[in-house]
């Protein structure tokens, strides 16, 4: 019996790659990650293509002001308590009513999350409905186990999966939750929401999250949903306004994804007056190092953040449309996904599609990461995320076609010799 087919090495599968994949594969001295390594250029190319937030640069606008910080007079200083400017930017920004309060984190949204169900929860001995944790973005249900377990054996703090279809929207699982919360006789749970959805890349419209909210009032649940990726939905997408309107309602956003922020590690979070009374209660002095506080400060305002997000949106939408076009005439599946969200699952039909893309210098995540909350989700799938540049869409779809055992259409193969032609010219 044949051992486990390599398509990296089989002589003849070199054969069909095109020379402007293997020109793309010679080792080349770079700098990533912190230092400097000897890597592919592809690869150092698609690592982009393993992480969550987009490809792009930080906006110049941000860049510009940033340097305006005097980092050592302000290191010399303790944190504000209260970040007045950028709560009123954010207040102007999604319109929120005088009952909203906003608290912010050198944590990121992570920190906060962990806060809730560790300190914030735990004299309530509320139990935990989890609804699409994802544990590449959080660690709901490792934050649960620190509960501990009761005398005989069972958690202190249940932990559950609302689980649907792989081809379920992250819409129509907000709806079964909805009628699940209704029908229960339950009561006192809290009840997590990832939207936009991780790692689908889909979302669920506000409509459908006020149902959720409003079901989840009346049963007297908390519900805490994260819009890690929400800003690449527009505004009134977010359920950040229904604070000022639903007192069992916490909204955690990170600034690590569209504003490209991910080493500032600040998150904030929107909520009623009464939960904020209560968070504050759980939150340490100065929990926020000054430094953040003062790049959060200029990264919030609105004349810096929105027309960078509105130009990063408009990428998103543009480059992810177009390389699922191109994965879809080629044959190449994924599963359902918004093309404005910068991520999405591919199914490549074989067990090890994911290590076959890693072969062949595409780093993605592999579905098994969220196999705990996505039932389904093996190795044979793979996330993804937008590359920076789209003139690279060909030569990724070509690969993935290759990785997936899908032979390159003709138009595919003659797109990738093109550009074959351009590197040796």
């Amino acid at each position: 019996m044949a051992g486990r087919e390599d398509i990296a090495r089989k002589p003849q599968r070199r054969d069909t790659i095109p020379s402007v994949v293997r020109e793309l594969s010679k080792p080349k001295s770079y700098v990533g990650r912190g230092e400097i390594t000897t890597e592919y250029p592809v690869q150092a190319y698609v690592l982009a293509l393993a992480e969550g937030f987009v490809p792009f640069d930080a906006s110049p606008e941000l860049n510009d002001n940033f340097k305006q910080v005097d980092v050592m007079e302000t290191l010399s200083n303790y944190a504000l308590e209260g970040l007045a400017e950028p709560e009123l930017s954010l207040r102007e920004r999604f319109k929120v009513g005088s009952r909203g309060k906003f608290v912010f984190s050198s944590g990121g949204n992570d920190e906060i999350l962990e806060r809730i169900v560790t300190q914030l929860l735990r004299p309530y001995q509320r139990r935990v409905l989890g609804l699409y944790v994802a544990p590449y973005f959080t660690n709901m249900n490792m934050y649960a186990k620190r509960w501990g377990t009761n005398p005989d054996g069972s958690p202190v703090l249940p932990y559950y999966n609302v689980t649907t279809p792989l081809t379920t929207t992250v819409g129509e699982t907000v709806d079964k939750t909805a009628q699940i919360i209704s029908s229960t006789r339950q009561r006192n749970l809290f009840v997590y929401l990832c939207n936009p959805n991780t790692p689908k890349g889909d979302s669920a419209d506000i409509r459908q999250v006020i149902k959720l909210v409003e079901a989840a009032q009346d049963k007297d649940f908390l519900v805490v949903i994260d819009e890690d990726l929400g800003d690449a939905l527009e505004d009134n997408q977010s359920a950040i306004p229904l604070t000022h309107y639903y007192n069992n309602l916490i909204v955690v956003r990170s600034m690590s994804k569209y504003l490209r922020l991910p080493g500032l590690r600040s998150g904030y979070a929107a909520m009623s007056k009464d939960l904020y009374d209560a968070y504050t209660k759980v939150q340490r002095p100065h929990d926020m190092n000054s430094l953040t506080q003062a790049f959060t400060i200029i990264a919030l305002r609105n004349e810096i953040a929105l027309p960078h997000l509105e130009r990063t949106r408009q990428k998103v939408v543009e480059i992810k449309t177009n390389l699922l076009s191109y994965l879809n005439r080629a044959g190449v599946n994924f599963l359902p996904t918004d093309p404005r969200v910068p991520i999405f699952i591919v199914d490549g039909k074989r067990k090890d599609f994911h290590k076959r893309l890693a072969r062949l210098r595409i780093e993605t995540l592999s579905g098994s990461e969220f196999i705990g909350t996505h039932r389904g989700l093996t190795g044979r799938f793979a996330r993804m995320s937008i590359p920076k540049d789209p003139d690279q869409i060909p030569v990724i779809t070509y690969i993935v076609c290759l990785a997936a055992g899908i032979k390159p259409p003709n138009w595919l193969q003659e797109e990738v010799n093109k550009l074959n032609e351009a590197i040796e010219k």
